[in-house]
């Protein structure tokens, strides 16, 4: 499946950038739960701390009238992961160290 066919079932002339949170149902069947469109979704905020890039900060300098030094870069790191939780803070781990502390009842 397409990353934005969700968004694009929704509203096919869909552009920019969004996020979409899914969750999964009983039979494990992907659901999407959460539709954002056009700001900072705690994906792109979280991951600013192991990217090339921190686009928050980015687009701060841009608001600023401060010049950005910003090549078209596809920035883009793999084996990390976002984990949030209601009753913990979110955090970004590295796969390798992702199931570290998980412990089975």
């Amino acid at each position: 499946m397409c990353v934005d066919a969700p968004a694009r079932a929704i509203a096919p002339a869909t552009s920019g950038a969004f996020s979409i949170d899914l969750k999964e149902n009983r039979r494990g069947v992907p659901c999407i739960t959460e539709i954002n469109a056009g700001r900072f979704f705690i994906g792109m905020t979280a991951f600013s701390h192991v990217g090339k890039h921190n686009m928050p900060a980015i687009f701060v300098r841009l608001a600023c009238g401060e010049p950005v030094d910003l090549r078209e870069e596809y920035d883009a790191v793999e084996g990390y992961y976002l984990v949030r939780d209601l009753d913990n803070p979110p955090g970004v781990f590295q796969e390798d160290e992702l199931f570290n502390e998980v412990r089975v009842l």
